[in-house]
């Protein structure tokens, strides 16, 4: 029996640092090159894709928290800062983002679509499939050379979403920080 929680807190652990490494590294890439995230988000946001026109003008502030909220939630997953907090906005994270994945992935750019565009007017036409998913920026094509396909992204996602329902399971045996080292970590 001590062996088996021995392990249960070894696999706590090293899923705390997975999912907080994947957080921090596509945040961080993502950061980088801000404006380009932008221009993939305003790819869903098109008509033909996930039909949101409306958030086109924001892409630019909403990239720009997407990424900071990657980094600050991979950061305090990996330090266990609000842990309970934490994991609860990495579910949600990765549950949205997941929806978001297979809908991509899902799509059939062959398939005829009618949808309203910006205008108001009911428009015939194919939908826009969303190739790459933005999820690395671009720094997958320096190595893999292309980015993740929509179905690799969504893969990601559930192998992510899987780590983190083990650190769900896992708030009672986590040694957290309390409130006093909290401060000391969000403040440094």
């Amino acid at each position: 029996m001590k062996a088996l929680k021995k392990i249960a807190r070894v696999l706590l652990y090293i899923s705390r640092i997975v999912v907080g490494s994947v957080f921090v590294v596509s945040g961080l890439i993502k950061a980088n090159d801000t404006l380009g995230f932008s221009y993939k988000l305003e790819e869903y946001f098109e008509p033909t894709a996930l039909n949101m026109p409306f958030f086109m003008d924001y892409a630019l502030p909403i990239a720009m928290i997407v990424c900071i909220v990657e980094v600050v939630l991979g950061l305090s997953l990996i330090i266990g800062t609000k842990y309970k907090l934490t994991v609860i906005a990495i579910t949600a994270f990765l549950v949205f983002f997941g929806f978001l994945t297979y809908y991509t992935a899902q799509c059939d750019p062959h398939e005829i679509i009618t949808y309203t565009n910006i205008d108001g007017k009911e428009v015939t036409g194919t939908p826009m499939c969303v190739l790459d998913c933005g999820c690395f920026g671009d720094a997958l094509k320096g190595s893999l050379g292309r980015s993740l396909t929509p179905w690799e992204s969504f893969q990601k996602d559930m192998v992510l979403l899987f780590f983190t329902i083990l650190l769900f399971f896992g708030f009672k045996t986590q040694k957290l920080n309390n409130e006093r080292r909290d401060k000391q970590l969000i403040g440094g």
